[in-house]
């Protein structure tokens, strides 16, 4: 049961990665050429975030089984773990802002802004969505 939710939520994840793309296409009016190179970019950026994202939940889930096998007593390990999620964050936060600044060499100043406008939305879109199915 659990492996077939995980199919599924995968499969949706897919659905909406390819509508994502589909409508960034769309909006940001790119050619074939600097569709590719877009996508390559933003491909790169998200592995990077997947993988920064798989420490965090590692780090989480450590702490997690620390709790349920006896308790965490040391605040040092907290400490230490609290600081390292914020490190995560700031390196999501600069990767993303990394791949942001590298566009204006491949995009106009308006292909970009409507890229950021059109990510916010679309999130937003996406979340209300899945609080929607929820109720």
């Amino acid at each position: 049961q659990q492996k077939k939710k995980k199919k599924k939520k995968k499969k949706k994840k897919k659905k909406i990665e390819q509508l994502e793309k589909a409508k960034l296409i769309e909006i940001l009016n790119m050619d074939e050429n600097t569709s590719i190179k877009f996508f390559a970019r933003r491909n790169e950026m998200k592995q990077k975030m997947d993988q920064l994202r798989k420490r965090a939940d590692n780090l989480v889930e450590e702490m997690a089984k620390q709790i349920k096998d006896g308790g965490i007593k040391d605040d040092k390990y907290v400490k230490t773990n609290a600081a390292s999620l914020f490190n995560i964050n700031r390196e999501m936060i600069k990767t993303r802002e990394d791949f942001v600044n590298n566009l204006f060499d491949l995009l106009s100043v308006e292909q970009v802004a409507k890229f950021l406008i059109f990510e916010k939305r679309f999130r937003e879109e996406i979340r209300e969505l899945i609080f929607r199915q929820d109720e």
